[in-house]
């Protein structure tokens, strides 16, 4: 019988993977907050909810980086990054946006749906799966995530691109998809929404 090592699951080397220490990880997840928050008060008017779900991000940054780093995208930033979306959906609810938080929450099932059903047919990992219900919930509804989805792959594709003309990569080198849908979510939700 082979011997399998448990990680607990609040840990730092299950957070971070070795690819950023806490106060970098804090720094991350603070400046990517502060960044978005900033970029989508220069497009939009500002809400409480809209100031609450741009929170979201900081996890977000965080495992996008370590997925660059790592290519594995950790449960427990995901986790965080979806309670991190809870906020806005009670401030919505109690305002009697009833239809507005059962959007979100359709969209985040349906989106892990297809992205499990993905990632057992394509080179789509089941942590991009996981990311794709956070933004689902996050961004609300099936077209603004769809909307993003399209900036990631439209810009995933233009790196590899560059990369297979620069020669740094094959066509079989593999490519965290992670960081790209965490940017394409970021852009829509700071100039699409």
């Amino acid at each position: 019988m082979e011997h399998v090592m448990v990680v607990p699951f609040w840990t730092r080397r299950r957070l971070l993977r070795g690819a950023l220490t806490p106060a970098q990880a804090l720094t991350c997840g603070a400046c990517a907050t502060a960044l978005l928050l900033w970029a989508r008060l220069l497009f939009t008017e500002t809400s409480i909810p809209i100031v609450l779900s741009g929170v979201v991000i900081a996890p977000l940054a965080v495992a996008a980086f370590v997925d660059s780093v790592c290519h594995l995208l950790p449960d427990p930033l995901l986790l965080l990054a979806s309670l991190a979306a809870v906020p806005p959906l009670l401030f919505l609810a109690a305002s009697g946006e009833w239809r507005v938080v059962t959007l979100a929450c359709l969209t985040s099932m349906l989106a892990l749906g297809v992205g499990l059903a993905l990632s057992s047919s394509f080179s789509f990992g089941r942590g991009d799966a996981k990311l794709l219900a956070v933004l689902g919930v996050w961004l609300g509804n099936p077209v603004d995530l769809l909307a993003a989805v399209i900036i990631a792959l439209v810009g995933a594709s233009s790196y590899a691109a560059l990369l297979l003309l620069l020669r740094r990569a094959t066509r079989t080198t593999a490519l965290a998809l992670g960081p790209w849908l965490v940017s394409g979510a970021a852009v829509f939700w700071v100039v699409g929404a």
